[in-house]
């Protein structure tokens, strides 16, 4: 079905194109919503939601939002990935860095190659070419933190399980972002026909500005830290300088393509280092549950505009690689961290429960999808780039569904959750990760101390504010100390 209804009235009455965006917006934060309430009832986080509105509304369904609109929303996916970077650099801790040692540097390193090599390995006898069998494999790599540790933080898990397996899901995205880049800059060279490798263009010179954005990330995000936000800052100042950090980053990255317009230069890697550093050296991280707030709408219409942009008709092409692709990263994450576990001899509870841990898949892997079908694309190669999105996008929505669940029973498996402290009576609450709705059970102490903080929060804005929008003396603010 695909109809045309909606571009025939468009044009039949000459709305213009501005309007057009408004109510294209409008339509998929409605339809979006409409479907969050159905996925939740199946007890499925909020990004296959998305990604099935993407679909539903998309060119092979029903249509209802014309091509000219999509193109003209194309600048979301660089934005959606700035903010899905930004996400993951609030789990690098640098006191659990510290404190577990080299161990889980190393883990992750094995553990990505021998996930990658596998499926590098396996795509390869399905004669796909060896470039996208490659980006297959570092995109099988990847792993959703945000959804993980908030399965870890919904079940109240600590211990040195926990923040072993939070260092590497880290480590991983770090990594997979990296090997990522380079693979990106080669891609238009191992496609055509009787191009030539030049090392300098080709190889360094993607590698060299994917390093300068990591510097330059690094730089603003101290400047953030140290200069832009300050305590005396306002709630809506900081969250606008940071906002205008992660822009900064994005438009930058974009404008790497100067140097030629087949280098690929993602923001993924510099934002995630902007959050990382603002975490190690920043002093108030509710930040990040302020931006996450407000990133939420721009994140739902990357994964909308991701299921738009997924191609349907290659779904009967790939079934059986998507099929094989699906079994052997189940397997070949959990196989590759029991081999690092036991080669770099770590705890035997990291070898037996970790490997689900690394199931989960979302915002990297789609966002690393959306980025590999328009390098082939531009390269000339869309039907290699649609198949190589197709089935990663498609995987990775599958193993978001199952993942949390296969993440819950090892961590009870683990021992790691105190089912002690659980009483009766569930309230829901908003998760700092916007892939789904988390429900958790807390205790009367908890929710009588969590509601004690808020009210500190409350007064001590409540004079912030005061202190910014009114001209006083410190006889002016003694008068008023009572008030707050």
């Amino acid at each position: 079905m695909n109809l045309h209804f909606v571009e025939d009235f468009y044009s039949k009455f000459s709305i213009p194109l501005a309007v057009q965006i408004v109510i294209s917006i409008a339509l998929i934060f409605l339809l979006a919503f409409l479907l969050t309430r159905l996925t939740k009832l199946l007890h499925l986080p909020n990004v296959t939601a998305y990604m099935f509105t993407g679909i539903l509304i998309g060119p092979f369904v029903l249509n209802l939002i014309p091509s000219k609109i999509i193109s003209e929303m194309s600048f979301i996916s660089d934005v959606g990935l700035g903010i899905i970077g930004f996400s993951c650099g609030k789990f690098f801790d640098l006191k659990l860095i510290k404190d577990n040692g080299w161990k889980p540097l190393v883990i992750s390193l094995i553990e990505t190659c021998f996930t990658t090599a596998v499926i590098f390995l396996i795509c390869l006898s399905f004669d796909l070419p060896m470039i996208a069998c490659l980006i297959l494999g570092v995109i099988a790599a990847s792993t959703s933190a945000s959804s993980t540790v908030m399965t870890v933080r919904e079940y109240g898990c600590k211990g040195k399980f926990v923040n072993y397996m939070i260092e590497v899901i880290a480590l991983n995205n770090v990594i997979v972002l990296f090997a990522f880049s380079i693979l990106a800059g080669i891609v238009p060279v191992t496609l055509e026909s009787g191009v030539n490798l030049h090392v300098w263009k080709d190889i360094f010179l993607p590698l060299v500005l994917n390093v300068a954005m990591l510097v330059v990330g690094f730089g603003i995000g101290i400047l953030l830290a140290k200069v832009f936000i300050s305590p005396t800052r306002t709630k809506d100042n900081r969250l606008i300088l940071t906002v205008a950090s992660m822009l900064v980053l994005v438009g930058l990255s974009g404008l790497c393509r100067a140097f030629d317009e087949n280098i690929s230069v993602s923001p993924l890697l510099s934002t995630m280092v902007l959050s990382a550093t603002y975490k190690a050296f920043g002093q108030d991280e509710e930040l990040f549950s302020q931006t996450e707030n407000f990133c939420a709408p721009l994140l739902l219409l990357f994964f909308v505009l991701s299921g738009i942009n997924l191609k349907l008709e290659y779904i009967p092409s790939i079934g059986v690689v998507g099929l094989v692709y699906f079994a052997v990263r189940f397997i070949s994450k959990y196989s590759g961290l029991c081999l690092a576990s036991l080669m770099t001899r770590t705890e035997k509870k990291i070898v037996l429960y970790g490997g689900p841990l690394l199931y989960p898949q979302a915002g990297v892997a789609v966002g690393l999808a959306t980025i590999a079908s328009q390098i082939f694309s531009s390269a000339g190669k869309d039907d290699i780039g649609n198949k190589v999105a197709t089935i990663a996008i498609a995987v990775a929505v599958v193993f978001e569904i199952f993942g949390p669940a296969l993440a819950k029973l090892s961590l009870q498996k683990a021992d790691v959750i105190d089912t002690s402290k659980l009483v009766k009576g569930k309230i829901v609450m908003r998760s700092s990760s916007m892939f789904k709705d988390t429900e958790t059970v807390l205790s009367p102490e908890v929710l009588k101390r969590r509601n004690q903080l808020k009210k500190i929060q409350r007064e001590l804005d409540k004079a912030n504010n005061y202190i910014h929008t009114k001209a006083y003396t410190n006889e002016d603010f003694n008068n008023q100390e009572e008030d707050y």
